[in-house]
């Protein structure tokens, strides 16, 4: 769940930067989730069911999102932010 996490994360970021309006981002979004889930391995329904559940578990959940920011803390400090191939 971290590295999706992170990954959903980054891609994120990859969207906002593109300065789309709200529709037209999320089109973007929607394309390039659906390709990072596919090279995950995931579906975007395991995905939405793994947030659902660590949502009432709170405590795990903070652990997971610990890893994940010290993680993209780590790809900013060394410059390799990016993965993916959106822009």
């Amino acid at each position: 769940m971290v590295e999706v996490l992170i990954e959903v994360h980054v891609l994120e970021a990859k969207v906002k930067k593109l300065y789309l309006s709200r529709d037209s981002s999320k089109v973007v979004y929607n394309h390039y989730e659906k390709m990072l889930f596919d090279d995950l391995g995931i579906s975007q329904e395991q995905y939405t069911e793994s947030l659902a559940f660590y949502v009432d578990q709170i405590d795990q959940m903070q652990g997971i999102y610990d890893q994940v920011v010290d993680s993209l803390l780590d790809r900013q400090k060394s410059g390799n932010v990016n993965s993916g191939n959106i822009n």
